[in-house]
């Protein structure tokens, strides 16, 4: 049987915009950028590399995806799409089926509740205290880190995953923050 390793990230934290409609189009905070950089550097050296990228079309997303690029060395395919923004963690099941292709690793860059709930659902296995941090909360730039056994992404479905790790920006950052950078 075939491994496949997938990373599941929700973008980092973004500005607020009370503009109406204005959501999809919110930037990203300072410290949401300083968290990208933080887990685009633990992701490289760790070994963590995407072979594809899939991404929600949202600025958040595409600059939480460009911070990440800064700092990966290695070869990768993107697809930015709007069928990420607001989509029901069921509904990534189908987009991973359709894009995945013959990439051993895959990265998906996404929303919550969505990125939570389905980390939640592909889970069979793990770390008992990984999962309680996942369930209890999923925080803007984390990841997680899903070893499945499938021959392919389209065989992707609940319950095929053991979890490997949930880090959050909180966990590799030991520097001292202020609240007037965000």
């Amino acid at each position: 049987m075939q491994h496949r390793r997938l990373f599941l990230v929700r973008h980092a934290k973004s500005a607020s915009n009370d503009e109406p409609g204005a959501d999809f189009n919110r930037a990203l905070s300072g410290r949401g950028r300083r968290a990208c950089r933080l887990m685009g550097d633990y992701m490289n050296a760790h070994a963590l590399l995407p072979e594809t990228i899939l991404c929600s079309a949202a600025q958040r997303t595409r600059e939480t995806l460009a911070h990440f690029l800064a700092v990966f060395s290695h070869d990768h395919r993107i697809l930015l799409t709007h069928a990420l923004y607001d989509a029901p963690h069921r509904d990534c099941y189908e987009i991973i089926r359709k894009h995945g292709g013959a990439a051993k690793t895959l990265m998906l860059i996404g929303h919550n509740p969505s990125i939570q709930e389905m980390a939640l659902d592909l889970t069979k296995d793990g770390d008992p205290a990984l999962i309680a941090a996942i369930v209890t909360k999923y925080p803007t730039a984390a990841l997680t880190v899903l070893d499945l056994d499938i021959e392919s992404w389209s065989d992707v479905a609940p319950r095929t995953a053991r979890l490997q790790s949930f880090i959050t920006p909180r966990d590799i950052d030991q520097t001292p923050t202020s609240h007037d950078e965000d």
